[in-house]
């Protein structure tokens, strides 16, 4: 393709200025809606895991990181308890207690409201991140317009929103301040690449400790270190410097108990290390030296791979080894344990990415990223700064990837969308371009359609984006927005629930649930939990969805799991269940009946999925949602009689939501003990 050049437009100076104070006003207005939960509902922490990370950083605060480093938690996993520092990652509680000390020096605050306010502070860290990442990457003309413009994008998008939200106090936050750290620092490297040895030694090892750090904040963080050495391959460069970064980071994972150093991604690291430097030595030779020593490196590949091969196949040293990656390494839970498990495909975050979640989370741009990347790419063809755009272009790609794949992932791709979207938004707007030989005398003629086309998409981009972090800042799980009555009201349920159960309980209480919400009760709480929402604990997890699904007459005292787990029958034992049929709140036990029934069969192979339905008609349905104007009370769906599977009918989840609600439904073991106002929990102790 023939060489692009570009004549810019003269652009008058004020309409730019009115465009950078409009991104500057869109950032600043957007980090006031992060803050709005704190006014609208008061200090909180957000949904489920939130609260269990509370709890950590609170242990920290009272009895000190040595402590945090032995505790086994008794409140969780009854009655063996919750080996804590091999199940979490501190980063995050550090930084907590580190910004709580530093506050406490002004103003005296509860370790509360400093969890609840940490992810808006970490919001204002990458924002100057990203203003400095963006500072790096783009060049004049128009580069504080291309900045701003990429700031308030990647401001406004709902995947940063709601990582960053006051109350929203979980990993990817922080995560995402220590991607763009490194990043910006490796831009830096990648800039300064005549620096001297001892410059890019140092970058190099500031790399690798941010790494660390980033290790010790999210599973998630193998992300930077494939994505740098990804660049240094195809780039032929810096693999010298990212050797200092992986001796710091192995370093890091020996001395950290719960992280691991033989791990797939170590090893790729430093085989691309051997790799580039063999293949640099070997350039430096004659053609027929090198072909030589080319022989003699693949001779000792394959003598390295027999012997490997050897060792590992005596004394069952390959099968140890295939199950110490199972249980720690993280890029075979992604990509094998997502689908061989149905309690890992059931969590939301974990299902690849639907279109209405891309355009909710990434804005409308993210529908039409492959025309960005290949934008990018065909930028690489004439751009003097090839190496940096290689690098925006494959942490786009990969970051795009991981979101497709798998939801959670969304705050990745992010700041790379928010570059390309700030660059061609830009370039299209405010640049002429020319294809020689083929001039045209009028290319204003030819772009002015696009140039509208662009700023009608643009303006789209931003109500959708807009009106996706109003919903979220709305909708905070813990508390909601509702309408009773045709008034609009705040559902407060699960506080509610808490403060009854905080104070009317008896202290060494037992609540079982399902795996959603053992966080959240033992943090608002502090009662103990059969189960929580760590997934290693995925086989007591299976046992009690096999429980709910039970007959409802067979869940007592003497059941063999409980008896189990509560061996003492003076403990009080408790069932929580979350409802939805009169409130029509959509995540209720009952709309998971399809998933807790697959997870059930895990240990139990007598239970079928399919015998848990309803049935109007001749179509069946597995969730209550999907059926329009039902009635339980009469078994009616509008004027279709409602057919309930025997098996669910009997089940204990069914009978724990809908009693009441039905003359039929009688229980034979529970006792209700509490409602919340709207009906959404409710609260049983199995009193036989």
């Amino acid at each position: 393709m023939s060489k692009i050049t570009y004549k810019h437009s003269s652009f008058p100076k004020h309409a730019t200025y009115i465009t950078v104070m409009a991104c500057k006003f869109s950032v600043m207005y957007t980090f006031l809606m992060r803050l709005s939960p704190l006014f609208r509902y008061g200090v909180l922490i957000n949904e489920f895991d939130p609260w269990f990370n509370f709890r950590c950083s609170e242990y920290i605060r009272h009895n000190g990181i040595l402590k945090y480093f032995q505790w086994i938690d008794s409140k969780t996993w009854i009655p063996e308890g919750r080996n804590i520092y091999r199940t979490t990652y501190p980063a995050m509680f550090i930084l907590s207690n580190c910004i709580h000390s530093l506050l406490g020096i002004f103003v005296r605050v509860s370790h509360y409201t400093v969890c609840s306010i940490t992810p808006p502070i970490l919001f204002l860290g990458c924002l100057i991140l990203m203003y400095k990442v963006s500072n790096e990457f783009f060049s004049k003309p128009e580069k504080t317009l291309r900045v701003w413009i990429a700031m308030a994008v990647f401001s406004m998008a709902g995947g940063v929103f709601e990582k960053t939200m006051a109350g929203a106090y979980d990993y990817e936050g922080l995560s995402l301040f220590m991607v763009l750290l490194i990043l910006y620092i490796y831009i830096r490297c990648i800039k300064n690449e005549n620096a001297s040895v001892n410059s890019k030694v140092r970058l190099g090892l500031i790399i690798g400790v941010v790494q660390g750090i980033f290790n010790l904040s999210w599973g998630g963080s193998l992300f930077t270190e494939i994505l740098l050495y990804a660049h240094a391959f195809f780039s032929l460069s810096n693999w010298r410097v990212l050797l200092c970064t992986t001796a710091v980071t192995v370093s890091i994972d020996y001395i950290t108990p719960f992280l691991w150093v033989v791990k797939p991604v170590n090893i790729g690291k430093v085989l691309t290390f051997l790799l580039l430097e063999i293949g640099h030595q070997l350039m430096q030779l004659t053609h027929s030296t090198r072909i030589k020593y080319l022989g003699v490196f693949g001779a000792l590949i394959m003598l390295c791979i027999g012997i490997i091969g050897v060792y590992l196949s005596k004394g069952g040293k390959l099968a140890l080894l295939l199950n110490a990656v199972k249980k720690k390494d993280k890029v075979y839970n992604v990509l094998y344990k997502k689908r061989a498990h149905p309690l890992v495909s059931s969590i939301v975050e974990h299902q690849p990415a639907t279109k209405d979640q891309v355009v909710a989370l990434c804005g409308p741009y993210m529908i039409v990223s492959p025309m960005l990347m290949i934008w990018g790419t065909e930028r690489l063809k004439y751009e003097k700064k090839k190496s940096l755009l290689l690098l925006v272009q494959a942490g786009f790609m990969l970051s795009s990837l991981m979101f497709l794949f798998m939801e959670r992932f969304a705050f990745l791709t992010i700041p790379f969308l928010a570059i390309y979207v700030g660059d061609a938004f830009c370039e299209m707007m405010f640049a002429h371009s020319f294809y020689k030989p083929f001039q045209n005398p009028k290319p204003y003629l030819v772009h002015k359609p696009l140039k509208i086309a662009m700023g009608i998409f643009m303006l789209g981009h931003t109500f959708s984006c807009y009106n996706t972090i109003h919903n979220k800042q709305k909708q905070v799980m813990i508390v909601m927005d509702g309408v009773v009555d045709g008034k609009p009201t705040v559902v407060d349920d699960f506080r509610e629930s808490a403060i009854y159960m905080k104070y009317n309980l008896p202290k060494d209480s037992v609540v079982l649930s399902w795996w959603d919400y053992g966080y959240q009760i033992t943090g608002m709480t502090n009662l103990s939990t059969v189960i929580d929402n760590n997934t290693n604990n995925y086989q007591k997890i299976s046992e009690v969805a096999s429980l709910l699904v039970s007959p409802e007459e067979e869940v007592s005292r003497n059941h063999p799991f409980l008896k189990r787990i509560v061996p003492d029958l003076s403990t009080s034992l408790y069932i929580y269940t979350v409802c939805g049929y009169t409130s029509k709140y959509n995540l209720s036990d009952l709309n998971k009946i399809w998933w807790i029934s697959r997870i059930a069969n895990e240990a139990n192979n007598q239970i079928n999925a399919n015998d848990y339905y309803f049935k109007v008609g001749s179509t069946i349905y597995h969730t209550l949602p999907d059926i329009p104007d039902i009635s339980i009370e009469s078994e009616q769906a509008g004027n279709t009689p409602l057919y309930i599977s025997p098996t669910l009918k009997n089940s204990l989840l069914f009978k724990l939501c809908f009693y009441k609600y039905s003359d039929t439904i009688t229980l034979h073991n529970l006792e209700l003990v509490h409602e919340s106002s709207n009906s959404i929990v409710r609260l049983y102790k199995i009193i036989k």
